[in-house]
């Protein structure tokens, strides 16, 4: 028998009978970046993306498990726009998608999206050609490690509305989400035996701050595909927050930390670098006519407004300079 040209353009094919969670899954990865790339292979979906500020990074694993039907030999890379996606397939008239189904198929670089019941109709996206070059996952070591109730944590990041950030601890008994500015404080703790916390181990008090920005998003679509999340920071460190979702599968953010406000910066490294003395003025000459002086009206300064993104660290940065640390130890220890 033949293989007609239809099929031999196949080149993956997935399907889920739980299309909502699948839109869901999506949603939570577009808070970080809208178009990412990601990668089809015989593993799963994944996507490793940084916002385009660089302060979070998404680490979404789909496996085959996750799906009902996963058929992909090969791997498969390009960029997906995932807004515009929901919005192709998962629209208002959907509803909560009660008994429907959703099959995906890659045919050359055509994505083909049919449905049954409130997802029946075909609908296709081309992929994209990759933006970027394959970020590696970041590989920290932290000291705090809190699990609870997701609806708890939204409900809290909720409450932070006084001050764009938030300074989270942790010890050996209680977690602690305080935000506060001049005139007001929000705070809210919980104990380590309290109903809403599932697990809290720390090596010691941990404590950082964090930009409310994207903290106050994570929860809202953690909340509609996991019960639970866990939170790991160390002091002044970036935060690591995962959801595990169905077939091992599981969504991590990594978000990176703010610095203390009124700290003070790091000493310039140069400061003490001899400078060469510059040459010497040119002396006036004495029977030169002066020139004329214009009176120029001084324009007042405009105090320029502050930026609320200045303290921001750079997630891509730490985790160069983590990097560099780290190779320096391994080097000591070698020799």
């Amino acid at each position: 028998m033949e293989t007609s040209k239809t099929e031999l353009l196949r080149v993956a094919e997935l399907e889920t009978w739980n299309p909502a969670l699948f839109r869901d899954v999506l949603k939570a990865a577009a808070v970080v970046n809208e178009e990412p790339d990601i990668i089809l292979d015989p593993e799963g979906i994944k996507v490793v993306s940084m916002s385009p500020d660089h302060v979070c990074l998404v680490d979404l694993l789909l496996t085959r498990d996750f799906f009902d039907v996963y058929d992909v030999i090969d791997e498969h890379r390009g960029a997906l726009n995932l807004k515009y996606l929901n919005k192709l397939i998962f629209n208002r008239k959907t509803g909560k998608l009660k008994d429907s189904s959703l099959k995906v198929t890659l045919k050359g670089e055509t994505m083909i999206f049919e449905g049954s019941g409130k997802l029946s109709g075909r609908k296709t996206l081309n992929l994209l050609d990759p933006y970027e070059e394959e970020t590696p996952k970041p590989e920290l070591v932290y000291d705090a490690k809190v699990t609870l109730v997701t609806d708890t944590l939204k409900k809290i990041m909720n409450d932070c509305t006084v001050d764009p950030n938030i300074v989270i601890t942790v010890d050996s008994d209680k977690v602690v989400f305080l935000c506060k500015n001049d005139e007001y404080l929000e705070e809210n703790t919980l104990d380590k035996y309290d109903d809403d916390i599932i697990n809290l181990h720390t090596e010691g008090t941990q404590k950082a701050i964090y930009a409310l920005e994207y903290l106050n998003q994570f929860p809202r679509v953690l909340v509609k595909i996991a019960e639970v999340v866990t939170l790991e920071f160390s002091t002044d460190t970036p935060m690591k927050i995962s959801a595990d979702l169905p077939g091992g599968s599981h969504l991590i953010y990594h978000i990176a930390p703010k610095t203390w406000p009124g700290k003070p910066e790091e000493p310039d490294p140069h400061e003490d670098q001899q400078v060469e003395p510059a040459a010497p003025e040119a002396v006036d000459d004495p029977h030169e006519e002066p020139e004329e002086i214009q009176h120029i009206e001084e324009i007042p300064e405009v105090e320029a407004a502050p930026d609320p993104h200045e303290d921001q660290l750079s997630l891509g940065e730490l985790y160069l300079k983590y990097y560099a640390e780290a190779l320096a130890r391994h080097t000591a220890e070698a020799d």
